[in-house]
């Protein structure tokens, strides 16, 4: 999650940093913690928070440790950086690289300073990495760091620091030297590129000429990466990672954006069937009329070119942050995750999305006291695709503890009968409910057990129901 308030107080396992300026990391600078807000921030840098040197990662890895999760952490590869955080327009300085910028550099080659030099005109990302490492290692929170951001779109967004359209090798030569610099400083930590914006992005870089003769981006990067761990000798890239601002929508807006209209919100609790479901066409050009089926086509290019490395969905949003609908999205997209075995995931939230964050609440706080969906999938199945979702779990140390997720997406009050297919007996369920009537997770009366191991229900129109089974006596 990147907002870091909210996955504080939904308890995130995974905390992203970010924040309004989550897409304007290309230029951070983490010894003066601020960076360079780019073409569409009006050329100025900008504070990352306090001025404390990697103040920004420090604060992410404090929530994440409270969470007793991990964090995900920015790495630019590019030539520059901002070099400080005065908000003016960077280009009414003369000689503005070297003014306002500083070189960014993968490995310094010699002792890390703790407080950094400033005064150099450099800055050195393994030595950001080791002081990473001195901050995580106490506590043992997971550390993953991200190869810069958006690369296909780097001279439209950060033309001053990347003027030229990049090429695949643009990309992957510095992701390579960072990825290395990174383990070589911290062996633990995690590394997960290119963070792609998205389709034409995970095709051809944004219309890159290299597609001609390299044909598609992605498998491109990850053969080049698997060639480079053979190299350096050890596992060099852990997580593809790319993002995901679906394209679908409906009387020609997508859904992402904050609407209620009834064809969007119908749009939008559809659109999650796009990462998985080789049946569904959503309406997209990404579509072009054929099923996306995004997650299998993604595990394909892993599987052809760099076995091994884990799927990541480091930002993604559907839309509705304030509407029930955004909920569903949200709430179907973290079941799919879970079932499908990506590793790992983070949202990218707007400053006010309740629905949404109720959604993860569903997940990871259902009771309010701590009660969550459990860290071993469990088959589960509905009879109407388009119109429910279903999702189950177990605790590993805890076999029948079993906790259902269920989606009702239809308009209307949805007769259900959940059939439990085990050797274990539940006599009772407690039921917490989330609704349009306002976004928070709610408990109803409980359910009584109708056969053995069955339970009928009456799940509200267009909301989540979190099921938990009691055992008989």
């Amino acid at each position: 999650m990147n907002r870091n308030d909210t996955a504080q107080a939904v308890g995130a396992k995974l905390v992203r940093v970010g924040g309004d300026v989550s897409n304007d990391v290309s230029g951070y600078n983490w010894e003066v913690n601020a960076t360079h807000l780019g073409d569409h921030g009006d050329f100025h840098n900008a504070p990352f928070g306090s001025g404390d040197p990697g103040a920004a990662a420090n604060t992410v890895l404090d929530i994440a440790d409270a969470n007793g999760g991990g964090a995900m952490l920015v790495v630019p590869i590019g030539g520059w950086v901002a070099a400080d955080s005065i908000e003016d327009d960077v280009r009414d300085t003369p000689d503005t690289l070297n003014e306002r910028f500083r070189l960014n550099v993968a490995v310094k080659g010699s002792s890390f300073a703790n407080p950094p030099d400033t005064s150099d005109d450099t800055v050195y990302q393994d030595e950001f990495v080791d002081s990473v490492r001195l901050a995580a290692e106490p506590s043992g929170t997971p550390v993953v760091f991200a190869l810069d951001n958006h690369a296909s779109l780097w001279s439209y967004e950060f033309s001053l620091i990347h003027p030229d359209k990049p090429g695949y090798d643009d990309v992957v030569e510095p992701g390579i030297e960072f990825a290395t610099a990174i383990k070589d400083a911290f062996p633990d930590a995690e590394v997960a590129g290119p963070a792609e914006y998205g389709w034409q992005g995970y095709i051809d870089l944004q219309g890159s000429e290299d597609y001609e003769t390299e044909g598609d981006f992605l498998e491109y990067y990850l053969t080049r990466m698997a060639t480079a761990e053979a190299d350096y000798g050890a596992r060099l890239l852990d997580y593809l990672d790319v993002h995901w601002w679906p394209e679908a929508g409906a009387c020609r807006k997508r859904i992402i954006v904050e609407t209620s209209e009834p064809a969007i919100a119908e749009a939008r609790m559809q659109a999650p069937r796009s990462l998985w479901d080789p049946t569904y066409v959503e309406d997209s050009w990404v579509a072009a009329l054929r099923p996306i089926n995004l997650i299998s086509k993604m595990n394909e290019r892993i599987d052809n070119a760099y076995p091994g490395t884990k799927l990541a969905f480091s930002a993604w949003y559907y839309g509705g942050g304030s509407d029930i609908s955004g909920a569903i999205a949200a709430a179907d997209v973290l079941g799919i995750f879970g079932r499908e075995g990506i590793g790992l995931a983070s949202v990218s939230l707007p400053d006010e999305a309740p629905y949404v964050t109720a959604a993860f609440q569903a997940f990871l706080n259902y009771d309010g006291a701590g009660a969550h969906f459990g860290d071993t999938s469990v088959a589960s199945t509905t009879d109407d695709l388009e119109g429910a979702s279903a999702y189950a779990s177990i605790e590993s140390g805890a076999p029948t503890q079993l906790v259902i997720v269920l989606m009702n997406k239809r308009n209307a009050i949805r007769p259900t009968t959940i059939n439990i297919d085990s050797a274990t007996s539940y006599g009772t369920s407690l039921v917490y409910e989330l609704t349009d009537e306002g976004p928070t997770v709610v408990a109803v009366d409980s359910l009584s057990a109708t056969s053995d191991n069955t339970f009928s229900y009456e799940m509200p129109p267009i909301s989540i129901a979190v099921i938990v089974p009691q055992l008989a006596p």
